[in-house]
């Protein structure tokens, strides 16, 4: 399963082998089974929350890509985005205890000791919603994949695909750049946030593009270190 389109791909089968080949390594990612024989059962939940998210971030990059030549886009769009945002509270969680404990350090300064039991409130929370929800949640969102999907296998694509994606390509740069230039003007964290999320979109059409266009590599490589900064 490689994330990225040949050339011959662009105009015919790459959108939907891409997103096909998303929803079916969820659903397999999403097994109970895979759970049960995890050495740390809690540990492997929140991987797999986290990696389902991912997925469909994924969906949606090439959704984005291939839009002006996707009829569906809008309610296809929609469902990814829903299906992922069933799991989003759970992700929060873990993340504001990967973000607490960053802030701490590790040991704690002896000036930070104070703030351990904050610490360890947040890690009781996320560990009481995993343990009370996430396996429930998982299992609904690996449904609504796998309803998603005869659609997906039927998409029609417009005959000027090829015009389409390279808009599609611009729109994303574009909107990556708008982005960029409000964080100048005011660096408040919401527009942080914002730009991260165009940032990873950009990243995931260099991404897919990588097998057509052989000068994208070090783009990317240098995408997914701005991504990894913003989300610091």
């Amino acid at each position: 399963m490689t994330y990225r389109l040949d050339a011959p791909e662009l105009a015919s089968t790459g959108l939907t082998r891409i997103v096909l080949e998303e929803i079916d390594a969820a659903a397999a990612e999403c097994a109970e089974s895979a759970i049960a024989a995890s050495a740390d059962p809690h540990l492997e939940l929140r991987r797999l929350v986290h990696e389902s998210r991912k997925r469909c971030k994924r969906v949606r990059g090439a959704l984005r890509l291939y839009r002006d030549a996707l009829p569906a886009y809008a309610a296809e769009n929609a469902r990814f985005r829903d299906a992922a945002r069933k799991l989003g509270d759970l992700r929060d969680a873990q993340v504001a205890v990967e973000t607490f404990q960053l802030l701490l350090g590790e040991p704690p300064a002896p000036e930070r000791e104070g703030w351990r039991p904050f610490a360890d409130a947040l890690t009781e929370r996320r560990d009481r919603a995993y343990a009370e929800q996430a396996g429930g949640r998982l299992f609904d969102f690996a449904g609504e994949l796998a309803a998603a999907r005869p659609g997906a296998a039927a998409w029609t694509l417009a005959p000027e695909v090829l015009d389409a994606v390279g808009g599609g390509f611009e729109r994303g740069y574009r909107a990556a750049r708008r982005a960029w230039r409000k964080v100048r003007e005011d660096p408040t964290t919401e527009r942080l946030h914002e730009w991260r999320k165009q940032v990873k979109y950009h990243w995931y059409h260099v991404q897919l593009l990588q097998g057509a266009w052989s000068g994208l590599v070090l783009r990317e490589q240098r995408l997914d270190r701005l991504g990894t900064l913003l989300g610091a």
